[in-house]
């Protein structure tokens, strides 16, 4: 039911969409542009990884391409873009060290008195979910600005909260701890209630806005989100066990490549706006560069976990640049900064 209706808002608002202005009158609330958002930031294909799980039960090969060309490079984007641009590392240079060398530190600590990691993704977890809830709402955010839409305290906690608990969701499927506890699991069954409205009630709340110029880019990006992120609470309160797989690759993929996206658009603007630095020679060539980045990235990344003899330097190199990207990005991205705020301005067409 939550699929249903979230596409069906969607197709609304994708036709308002295909006829939005773009030539400066109105504004268009898109961050780039409406196939490059609805694309690259709403993710409105997702949907489509339903299709092989429900048939066959796995994604393999997605996960594949999402795991390595996808996931692994957006989080060492962000290591690549403070090294480029000086405005993103202005005014914050010690909590950026501190960013940097506090999950080395802690890595090599907890390597050098247990041999191994694996005491750390319970961290990386619980951090990991909080920064999907957080860039999503950030997100939503940046259009809000965009289509001239006042600040919203529900919106983002609503958001966060959505995200997080979808996310935190299926550790029972995984784990099966709650199946031993009854009255726990008739408590979740409740709480899947009220998060899955929090999540309805903040598209429907959009939806009433749906004709005020600017709406449709924030509708389209507000109902994937929601209803990608119901769907992933329902597949666990109903029991939908081949369902979950594909719509967590789904969430990563979404997140993932909304980063990029958003990134991709920050570095276009900066080819003539801001301060001087390497950022704005990358701005002129955005999509090579990109395409060039992400593919050495996951080339990478393959390659080094073929060989045992390296994989386990790959994953604590990895599992450092996660954190990293997860500090980082509270740091480097406030859409209050004049630097940000320049990014939600007209629309400009990528460069090549």
């Amino acid at each position: 039911m939550n699929l249903y209706l979230g596409n069906m808002a969607l197709a609304s608002i994708v036709k308002r969409a295909s006829v939005a202005p773009m030539d400066g009158g109105e504004p268009t609330g898109w961050l780039a542009s409406p196939w490059l958002d609805l694309v690259f930031i709403a993710n409105i294909f997702w949907p489509l990884l339903l299709l092989p799980a429900l048939r066959v039960g796995e994604t393999t090969a997605v996960s594949f391409w999402q795991v390595y060309f996808v996931t692994l490079p957006h989080r060492w984007l962000t290591l690549a873009l403070v090294a480029l641009d000086p405005d993103r590392r202005a005014g914050s240079p010690v909590w950026i060290g501190m960013a940097l060398l506090l999950p080395a530190l802690l890595l090599f600590v907890v390597w050098s008195a247990a041999g191994s990691l694996i005491c750390l993704a319970m961290i990386d977890f619980v951090w990991n979910a909080w920064h999907f809830g957080s860039q999503h709402a950030g997100i939503s955010r940046a259009y809000s600005i965009r289509c001239g839409d006042g600040h919203s305290s529900f919106e983002r906690w609503g958001i966060r909260l959505l995200v997080v608990y979808a996310l935190g969701r299926p550790v029972e499927w995984i784990t099966g701890w709650v199946s031993m506890d009854s009255n726990l699991g008739m408590v979740l069954g409740g709480t899947d209630w009220v998060v899955m409205s929090v999540g309805m009630t903040l598209l429907a709340a959009n939806l009433i806005k749906m004709r005020q110029p600017g709406r449709a880019a924030k509708l389209c990006h507000l109902a994937s989100l929601v209803t990608l992120y119901c769907c992933l609470v329902a597949a666990v309160h109903w029991g939908w066990t081949h369902a979950l797989v594909p719509l967590l690759t789904a969430s990563a993929l979404m997140h993932a490549s909304e980063y990029i996206a958003f990134v991709g658009v920050y570095i276009n603007k900066r080819s003539d706006r801001g301060g001087e630095g390497p950022v704005r020679a990358v701005a002129f060539h955005l999509l090579g560069w990109l395409m060039t980045f992400i593919t050495v990235m996951g080339c990478i990344g393959w390659l080094m976990e073929l060989s045992p003899s390296s994989a386990a330097t790959w994953g604590a190199l990895n599992l450092w640049a996660a954190f990293v990207h997860y500090g980082l990005d509270g740091i480097i991205w406030k859409l209050r900064q004049p630097s940000i705020r320049a990014v939600l301005s007209t629309p400009r067409t990528l460069q090549g």
